[in-house]
């Protein structure tokens, strides 16, 4: 027994004598929080859950101790903010309305227009849509988390640009019709449960990924400008119109797009774009991107078939522009085709565009082929757009795992060691050359 016990405390003796040598930074902490009381009271009328969200938000501060209420109360003069009175809020910012004998969140607009927007009920919305309906001006640098989650009752919030809020969460506002946060530096957009969202704008920010599969009425989102790579809209059957321009996307699904009429998509990382199913497309623009081929034969409301490239390059739409071709590589452009061969046009060199241009008066041909001669493969380049890039990379990994089949890709300047094969090694050296290790 006493040698169980001597042993017992030389063990316990060497476990305190270990734990002095650690750093105490290093320790595990065990602290106790203790429970905070808010400095506000929620005044009487007021529904608990939706007030206090408003507080949350409010109660933000800036590197400097500045709160978010206090910049959007900035005019108040003799009445400052005051988190236990609304009326210091001002009114154009929230506003709330009785449901079941209590005030509801209905409306946080933090720009000009103040108000639900009677266009966003979307009647007669039809042939082309207003790109920018809502003026936003009036900056205010708000900071921090916009969590107004689980606000049944918010029916539009509108965020003016230049703040510096990063994450947005909006998920459970199941009667929010309309939202716009543009221009401000987003980083993750929460809006899953808004099944009555119809119109998004989230364009300029700093998303990298956006889920708008549980919005099956969305009818405008725009949501170019940021770092997407994939976007999946099989879900919104009554989409109408889509900019989606300058991300990074290699994958756009649009199969179930039945209703869209207006598609920007162009400078992106595209290989392919199928809008087989958009038999209302009117509208399309997707120059900039790396397509070859692009089949417009189930799209009867524009003018071409079949667009694609020969050689090394690629081609492009815009709907007032007409027919895009891109050389790549130091390939020469040698002129648009029609499917017999005979030479249609020369194209006009375009800065803007960085192609070739033909507008096609008259619709000659129903297929158009951009031929393109010369140009060698930069190594790694394997979308041919120039330059290597972790696009090159992903793509490369694809490759060697099987779950892509090469289709638009030069897939021989992935093969980096040149063994004759598209391996992870392959991958790991195309990124180090994108990263500037290599």
């Amino acid at each position: 027994m006493k040698k169980t016990m001597k042993n017992a405390l030389a063990l316990a003796l060497a476990l305190c004598l270990a734990l002095a040598a650690i750093p105490a930074s290093a320790l595990p902490r065990f602290d106790v929080k203790a429970e905070v009381t808010p400095n506000w009271t929620v005044p009487d009328g007021y529904n608990v859950h939706d007030y206090t969200k408003c507080v949350e938000f409010l109660e933000q501060t800036d590197e400097d101790g500045v709160k978010n209420g206090e910049k959007a109360n900035w005019w108040a003069g003799e009445h400052p903010y005051d988190p236990s009175n609304p009326a210091t809020w001002s009114g154009s910012f929230f506003r709330w309305r009785e449901v079941n004998g209590e005030l509801r969140l209905e409306v946080v607009s933090f720009s000009n227009e103040g108000k639900h927007s009677e266009q966003s009920t979307f009647e007669g919305a039809s042939n082309r849509f207003p790109l920018n309906c809502a003026p936003l001006d009036g900056w205010y640098d708000l900071v921090g988390d916009f969590d107004f989650s689980d606000c049944t009752e918010l029916v539009y919030i509108g965020v003016c640009p230049e703040n510096t809020l990063e994450q947005f969460d909006v998920s459970g506002c199941s009667a929010l019709n309309r939202l716009e946060c543009s221009g401000n530096a987003i980083t993750g957009l929460n809006i899953s449960g808004c099944t009555a969202l119809r119109w998004l704008e989230c364009r300029s920010n700093n998303l990298t990924e956006l889920d708008v599969t549980q919005s099956p009425g969305l009818r405008i989102l725009h949501c170019g400008g940021n770092n997407l790579t994939e976007l999946d809209l099989t879900q919104n059957p009554e989409l109408g119109l889509l900019h989606c321009d300058g991300n990074n996307l290699t994958e756009l699904d649009v199969s179930g797009c039945i209703a869209l009429e207006e598609l920007e998509c162009n400078s992106n990382n595209l290989t392919e774009l199928d809008v087989s199913g958009c038999t209302a497309l009117q509208y399309l623009s997707c120059y900039s991107n790396n397509l070859t081929e692009l089949d417009l034969s189930s799209n009867p409301l524009i003018d071409f078939d079949h667009i694609r490239a020969e050689g090394s390059g690629f081609i492009g739409y815009r709907y007032n522009s007409g027919i895009l071709a891109h050389p790549a590589n130091g390939a020469v452009f040698e002129g648009f085709y029609d499917e017999s061969g005979a030479l249609i046009s020369e194209g006009e060199w375009n800065d803007w565009y960085g192609a070739y241009i033909c507008m096609f008066e008259g619709t000659p041909t129903r297929t158009v082929i951009a031929r393109f001669s010369g140009g060698t493969a930069l190594p790694g380049d394997i979308d041919g757009n120039g330059s290597v890039s972790v696009a090159d990379a992903i793509s490369t990994l694809r490759l060697s795992m099987g779950i892509a089949d090469g289709s638009g890709l030069n897939t021989d300047a992935a093969d980096m060691d040149g063994n004759g094969s598209v391996t992870l090694a392959d991958a790991i050296i195309i990124l180090r050359i994108a990263m500037g290790l290599a």
